[in-house]
């Protein structure tokens, strides 16, 4: 899945989380910041206690390559080309 996307979302077929990361420099770094500080074991605990569905999970941001020139520049050679997305 590439796109310009960062997203997690509940996986059925590795009963976990699994998360992609757009085209970029560093953006696999961002994904490790997601679940290291964001979807960690603390929230789905929390979650869970409070009776929400993991499984139904879903998050994702969209990129803006143009304020990040400099690390996304594949994402905006498509945009500017327009074969994105």
């Amino acid at each position: 899945m590439t796109d310009n996307k960062l997203r997690v979302k509940w996986s059925k077929r590795e009963k976990d989380f699994m998360g992609y990361y757009p085209l970029g420099i560093s953006t696999k770094s961002d994904l490790h910041y997601l679940f290291w500080k964001v979807i960690n074991d603390d929230l789905r605990k929390e979650l869970e206690e409070r009776g929400y569905d993991l499984t139904t999970l879903k998050f994702e941001v969209t990129v803006d390559p143009t304020k990040r020139p400099d690390r996304f520049p594949t994402l905006l050679a498509q945009s500017t080309n327009g074969s994105n997305r």
